[in-house]
């Protein structure tokens, strides 16, 4: 007889594992058939965060833009909703208290969790309360990493837009800003850094 978490793994291997090629492919048709509208909306809450920061520039209480993080929100994840949050930090880094933050919402990415996900919950009945509601949380929350990679690369290869946009223009910076991307206030994989382009 299987134990649990031997129950766990063939769960896993039925419901997303043997449908990740799948989900790859209906990823990119998302994006494929509306890649306008979606880098659209992504350089949108880029450019969002850069006039906020240029709003409290003007009031003192901002200094020149150093770091631009965007965020993956675990708990965002577990609500099913897939939104990152984008802040803006002069060079005091965490310690600049102005909260100046969008947020952006990467659903062309992690609806192909979220329907992975739900069809394990479904699956999951027939293993009684070998699989609990915890575990599915726990597969989510790994499975979300696989998606989150999807999205940095997405997010790096809209950077050169995000460059050129006039709201990104007029923010004051310092020269050697950095965009970066990953979890919030934790690990974060540079992007784009103006001293890589001189170096």
């Amino acid at each position: 007889m299987m134990d649990k978490n031997g129950m766990l793994e063939e769960l896993v291997s039925k419901c997303i594992i043997n449908n990740w090629a799948q989900e790859l492919l209906n990823i990119d048709q998302r994006y494929s058939s509306n890649r306008e509208h979606i880098e659209k909306e992504l350089v949108s809450a880029l450019e969002d965060v850069c006039r906020k920061a240029a709003g409290f520039q003007q009031r003192g209480v901002k200094g020149d833009i150093k770091y631009i993080c965007i965020s993956f929100l675990r708990t965002s994840i577990m609500e099913d909703t897939s939104f990152y949050r984008i802040d803006a930090y002069d060079s005091r880094w965490f310690l600049d208290t102005t909260e100046c933050y969008s947020m952006w919402n990467a659903e062309f990415i992690f609806s192909s969790l979220f329907k992975q996900i739900s069809l394990l919950k479904n699956e999951k009945k027939q293993y009684g309360r070998f699989v609990t509601d915890m575990d599915v949380d726990n597969v989510k929350l790994s499975e979300a990493l696989k998606y989150h990679t999807l999205a940095v690369e997405f997010t790096r290869s809209v950077i050169p837009k995000f460059l050129q946009s006039v709201a990104f223009i007029e923010m004051v910076k310092v020269p050697e800003i950095c965009i970066m991307m990953g979890e919030y206030r934790d690990f974060n994989e540079v992007l784009y850094s103006d001293n890589e382009v001189k170096a």
